[in-house]
């Protein structure tokens, strides 16, 4: 029995008005079984399918329209449409040009096309598609909207600004159009205006995700972090697999120090974007502050193989290499950076800290004004540079671009930390003191210990309480420090000391006070207050002319004897130490250069030396243990109670900057310590003698001459002093 095909079509396109998809689709389908090359059943069902979000049939029965009748205008634009769904773009731009060419007239095929070239890049082509469009339909708000979206992304600006507002003119109640407003106004830097037009946006569409995303840009922009974490958690509980906004919010976790959320937001980023390689640079930064070096670098790595030349990624990479002191490689990809981008500031900036290690100092200082010059508010680029004129000595220099970093950021730790040590070593001990607390907030610091214990603020607090001192930094810190201890027990106090191990139990004999080495969390509550060692000198107002005497009790014992040695006849005997800590940062600049220690020992023939330092390197025991005056004290060493017991048989001391020096100026010997430039902050500028200790003497280098003048400095005093003793 033949259908009647009109009849079956009619009640088809009725159904289809009423939303009946199914029941339209079965009556279609009954037409194609008998009559297979229908046009109108194989283009409604085209139609039928993409309603119902399965573009890959639509694309089938669309194709068959198409070429039933291949000057159908709908046939070939719906057709396009569900090729685009299907991300065959180049075919769908194919099947939008046979539109215009059927008719050049119709608006929705320029516009699509416009947003294909949008979508594949080309924001040239795409503009020239959105003008035909408004050319067509001066009222297509559509139109301008993508136009201002085209410039946006060529980053034109002010082009932006003036599509938009053509579109705001026409309707300013579309949610796409204060959205964009919005973004182009951030662009500009006026995150304030994009923030109004963000939260216009969101009164009208408060599901969607970007533009809560794109305010959170704009108040991430404004420095509030909060409200921006705000924001971008509103978008991720719209779409829980919104990589960016994990990936920015994380980013903002770095800025605040909350590494470990950081990190967990980067995994989620790239659970759902492996290929974001932002979120692999933000994981390598948190890694990189919680201490995880290498995976931090494998981070980094993985970033560089989604895209080989991020600046910031080679910027960061060189920076980690840096932390872990090689330089070279720190170089390598700091260079890289820098032919990816040669004003990158970042890369700059790195590079100049990189050459600051290796003592290349006048090329960092050339490299750093260039990043200031590139960017004039990067602050770490200022503070570093500071850092560089410190290690030249040019302390006015240093002082200068301290203070420009801190009129550009007042609250950079980095750099509040850096001027408390330079004003420490320009003597002004009260500014410097008052700045020391930045230790604890600069990148690299410490984490503080004792925590659950209430910190001791004012000396006002400390009668009849127990109060736990607590070291921090190297041995020679805790000797300089340990005389604020009978200071704190005058006041009335009950101390327990926490000091490192080698040091208990010569400060345990020394001090009236409990010595120990470790202190339980579990035991907190025998304590009314905490304080770490450096805390004190601030504490106690300590200026230069109030200094706490030398507490050793012992010391006043090595003066008698010293005095006794000198009415019996006999060799002038030195203590020494040659090298400092091999860990110490500057190690190489404190320790006497291995190339003058032959000059320096054989000019001290006349005395009888010990060598008082365990861990000398061989390199120089093999040349010490050459020299019959010399005796080696290392593996008979355990602790500074043995160090102490040696030095009682010394008339005085001759050594670098290490913790011999502090033991022996707290004993009270005569000691003469041999500085490098710039010294540490305790030795201060200039002076001969240090307040710290009254029979210390200060030998410093010549600008130009360096350790050998040092080494002839100490040579002629010590010939001068104690030669006709010999």
């Amino acid at each position: 029995m033949a259908i009647d095909i009109n009849s079956l079509l009619n009640r088809a396109i009725i159904k289809l008005q009423n939303d009946e998809l199914h029941d339209a689709e079965q009556l279609l389908q009954t037409i194609l079984r008998t009559h297979p090359n229908n046009f109108d059943s194989n283009f409604l069902l085209g139609v039928i399918c993409g309603i119902k979000n399965n573009p890959k049939l639509a694309s089938e029965f669309l194709g068959k329209a198409v070429k039933l009748q291949p000057n159908h205008l709908l046939a070939n634009f719906n057709l396009s449409n569900a090729l685009h769904d299907i991300g065959q773009n180049h075919e769908s731009v194919k099947y939008l040009l046979r539109s215009i060419k059927i008719d050049s007239t119709y608006t929705p095929a320029w516009l699509n096309l416009g947003k294909l070239y949008f979508k594949l890049g080309n924001y040239t082509k795409a503009i020239e598609y959105f003008i035909e469009t408004i050319k067509l339909d001066s009222n297509c708000t559509e139109g301008f909207i993508n136009i201002a979206l085209c410039k946006f992304k060529i980053k034109n600006f002010e082009d932006a600004l003036f599509y938009i507002n053509k579109a705001y003119n026409l309707d300013s109640s579309r949610p796409e159009t204060l959205q964009t407003m919005g973004k182009i106004y951030s662009a500009l830097g006026k995150q304030e205006i994009a923030i109004q037009y963000f939260e216009q946006s969101l009164k009208l569409a408060n599901n969607h995700k970007d533009i809560f995303f794109h305010k959170a840009m704009a108040l991430e922009a404004m420095k509030k972090y909060e409200d921006a974490i705000s924001c971008y958690s509103h978008a991720i509980e719209l779409d829980s697999t919104f990589a960016l906004a994990y990936c920015n919010r994380a980013a903002i976790y770095n800025n605040l120090g909350f590494f470990k959320e950081s990190v967990i937001d980067c995994e989620n980023a790239l659970r759902y974007d492996p290929s974001l390689y932002e979120a692999w640079c933000n994981k390598g930064v948190a890694l990189t502050s919680l201490g995880n070096s290498l995976e931090a670098i494998e981070c980094y790595k993985n970033a560089l193989n989604l895209n080989p030349n991020h600046v910031n990624t080679l910027g960061n990479l060189g920076s980690l290499y840096i932390q872990l002191k090689n330089y070279q490689l720190a170089l390598s990809y700091l260079d890289h950076g820098l032919e990816s981008d040669p004003n990158s500031a970042i890369c700059l900036s790195n590079k100049a800290t990189a050459l600051g290690h290796i003592r290349q100092y006048d090329h960092a200082i050339s490299l750093f004004l260039k990043a200031i010059e590139i960017d004039p508010v990067f602050v770490d680029a200022y503070c570093n540079l500071g850092v560089i004129f410190l290690a030249t000595g040019d302390y006015e220099n240093c002082e200068k671009y301290y203070s420009l970093a801190l009129s550009i950021d007042p609250n950079h730790t980095n750099t509040l930390w850096n001027m408390a040590i330079l004003y420490l070593l320009k003597g002004s001990f009260e500014k410097g003191w008052s700045l020391f607390k930045y230790r604890w907030l600069k990148r690299d610091a410490e984490l503080k210990r004792h925590i659950k214990i209430k910190s001791l603020e004012k000396l006002s607090e400390v009668k009849n309480k127990h109060i736990l001192v607590w070291y921090e930094q190297g041995l020679g810190d805790t000797l300089q420090l340990a005389r604020y201890i009978p200071e704190l027990i005058k006041h009335g106090a009950k101390i327990t000391f926490k000091v490192q191990t080698p040091l208990v139990r010569i400060l345990s004999s020394e001090l009236d006070c409990t010595v120990v080495s470790h202190v339980s969390d579990k035991n907190s509550n025998d304590f009314d207050f905490q304080v770490p060692t450096f805390d004190l000198p601030y504490i106690f107002n300590t200026n230069i002319n109030n200094i706490p005497n030398t507490y050793f009790a012992s010391h006043k014992y090595l003066a008698k004897n010293k005095a006794k040695r000198k009415t019996n006849a006999g060799v002038t005997r030195i203590g020494m130490a040659l090298t400092g800590n091999k860990n110490h940062q500057y190690n190489d600049l404190r320790s006497l250069p291995i190339q003058y220690l032959d000059y320096f020992l054989s000019n001290l023939s006349q005395y009888e030396i010990y060598i008082i330092q365990k861990d000398l390197p061989d390199e120089y025991k093999t040349k010490v243990l050459a020299y019959k005056n010399i005796s080696l004290f290392d593996s008979t060493i355990s602790d500074f109670s043995d160090t102490k017991y040696i030095l009682e048989k010394v008339d005085f001391v001759c050594t670098v900057d290490t913790s011999l020096a502090h033991l022996a100026g707290s004993l009270d010997l005569d000691t003469y310590v041999m500085l490098y430039d710039p010294p540490d902050w305790r030795w201060m500028l200039y002076r001969e003698d240090s307040p710290w200790y009254s029979k210390m003497k200060l030998i410093r280098p010549e600008k130009t001459r360096g350790w050998l003048s040092t080494i002839e400095k100490t040579l002629n005093l010590i010939d001068y002093i104690y030669k006709d003793l010999t």
